[in-house]
């Protein structure tokens, strides 16, 4: 009997050995790219490799033996940018997000080198004169007791004009952005209700969102709602194909996005469910730029209401389930990755400063900064305006009422983070809860130094001063925790005795050690400052 289980056993392992090697990972992340294209990519086309593989044939006639190499080759070109292709369209939310604030902090990684050369132009020959601004103040480059090394000096905040905010929030009437000074009295003060019940209504006692739903209409009703999209997507859809004429008048209408009976916008509770949110992609194939203006309005002027912000904050939800983490992640993959697109390629600096005001007047901004969906979001905008504003900076494009409103939109969001910057760091209960979920070693925090980058990165040197106050515990337990790890690294990395696993382990405990410091210094640098050697020094 164990022999013939030997045997059979023998007989699997060959069956798996024929066949091993014959695709590389590569090939397998191809596959399943392909296999969810048609979820998730705008350009199915350019996913579809037996679509690229048909476009090359017709294109050169390539049928003879010989020539298959080349079909080889261009579907490695086509591979994406995991796989190291020449074509890098895949695109990622979260990376172009990163990838916005790291551009951001380069450019102000050159301010302080900047500073340096107007006051060697402006010849100042008195050692006295030769001085810095960092977020500590102006720091003195001479060393004696007349000069002390670092002096503080904390400049005066210049009077913003009063009427600067009213100017060019008066010009954001193309965005149907609600100004509460600019309406008749009646819809201001329906402004005022609905902006008092979406600030009360952020903490559920029902995690699970049934409170929304009830709100807009009841389960059934968004179910039916999602269904009709559906509908009317597949016969949009239909008629492209056909080359026919599409109206997409009736898909618009079953969005409920002008729909204010209800106390929650019905299209807010169709993001509660996973098909809700997977048509998203397709529907903004079909809107114009206005129509994914006033989607991206009804979002971040009703975020508080999203389920995915209650599930995936720690005060609402302190012990996530599997199921909903694999939620947040869907909704990153998907819905972030629509507004980043949308921000990058089709806004201006007046729409995104319409939508951070929607967002701080009618939430709870301090509330959304406990939820990791919330903070991405609020990171996306600040960011995003931060590169506009940097671009403007070299062109002169921004004219001095929208830098003003700029400034002013900006005190108002710091106002209401001020004295809870630190509340945006997860427990510790909170972390070892999600990483027993995921089998994980490390929590990544990443999108948290992203965050307080852009915001420090915005503001000026005393919001940055208060930034550094609030989270400076945090700042000190990163290093740490960072240290631990460099100690651990050194200990594994002396031992006689290495294994693949030990190997894995040390490998781990590197790249956790690095990221940590990356992360750190990702908010340093926009500052100035720099962790490195063991102490937090200036940038150089």
């Amino acid at each position: 009997e164990e022999q013939r289980r030997l045997q059979i056993r023998h007989a699997k392992v060959e069956k798996i050995l024929k066949y091993s090697g014959l695709m590389t990972p590569r090939d397998k992340d191809f596959i399943t790219r392909y296999q969810l294209s048609q979820i998730v990519t705008e350009d199915p086309y350019n996913e579809d490799f037996y679509f690229q593989v048909y476009k090359i044939i017709q294109r050169g006639g390539i049928t003879s033996e010989s020539n298959k190499g080349l079909i080889a080759r261009a579907y490695l070109e086509h591979s994406g940018h995991r796989l190291g292709g020449r074509y890098k369209r895949t695109d990622i939310a979260l990376q172009r997000m990163q990838s916005q604030v790291e551009k951001a902090v380069t450019v102000a990684k050159e301010r302080p080198s900047k500073l340096k050369d107007q006051q060697a132009a402006a010849g100042n020959s008195s050692q006295d004169n030769k001085q810095a601004n960092t977020v500590l103040g102006k720091i003195s480059s001479t060393l004696n007791s007349k000069n002390p090394r670092r002096q503080l000096q904390i400049p005066r905040q210049q009077p913003s004009d009063p009427d600067a905010l009213k100017d060019v929030t008066d010009s954001l009437t193309n965005v149907d952005l609600a100004s509460p000074g600019s309406s008749s009295t009646g819809s201001s003060a329906a402004a005022v209700a609905s902006k008092q019940r979406r600030r009360s209504s952020y903490a559920f006692n029902n995690g699970n969102g049934a409170t929304n739903l009830n709100k807009s209409g009841g389960k059934k009703f968004i179910l039916e709602l999602i269904e009709t999209v559906y509908e009317e997507i597949l016969d949009l859809e239909a008629n492209l194909r056909n080359g026919q004429q599409t109206d997409s008048t009736a898909m618009w209408e079953a969005l409920h996005i002008d729909d204010s009976s209800y106390d929650v916008n019905p299209f807010i509770s169709m993001l509660s469910f996973d098909k809700g949110i997977k048509i998203m992609p397709r529907i903004f194939n079909f809107l114009d730029k206005q129509q994914k203006l006033k989607i991206l309005q009804k979002i971040f002027n009703e975020l508080s209401h999203l389920q995915i912000i209650i599930l995936s904050s720690y005060k609402t939800t302190p012990k996530p389930t599997l199921t909903q983490l694999k939620k947040v992640d869907l909704f990153q993959m998907i819905i972030l990755k629509i507004i980043v697109s949308f921000l990058s390629n089709n806004s201006n600096f007046i729409e995104i400063m319409g939508l951070l005001l929607q967002l701080i007047r009618n939430n709870n901004v301090s509330f959304l900064t406990t939820s990791k969906i919330g903070l991405n979001l609020i990171t996306i905008l600040i960011s995003r305006a931060a590169l506009i504003k940097q671009d403007s900076s070299r062109s002169n494009i921004l004219s001095s009422p929208e830098i003003s409103t700029w400034n002013e939109i900006y005190d108002k969001l710091f106002t209401s983070l001020e004295s809870k910057i630190q509340l945006i760091f997860p427990p510790r209960e909170y972390n070892d809860h999600i990483m027993r979920l995921q089998n994980d070693k490390f929590m990544d925090e990443a999108y948290i130094w992203q965050f307080l980058a852009s915001l420090a990165l915005s503001g000026k040197l005393n919001h940055q001063r208060i930034i550094i106050d609030e989270v400076r515990d945090e700042i000190f337990a990163t290093i740490n925790e960072a240290e631990t790890l460099q100690k651990k690294e050194k200990e594994l990395s002396v031992l006689p005795q290495r294994s693949q696993e030990l190997d894995t382990e040390l490998k781990s405990i590197i790249y956790n050690k690095e990221k940590l410091y990356q992360d750190l210094n990702l908010f340093l640098n926009v500052m100035g400052l720099v962790y490195r050697d063991g102490e937090i020094s200036e940038l150089k």
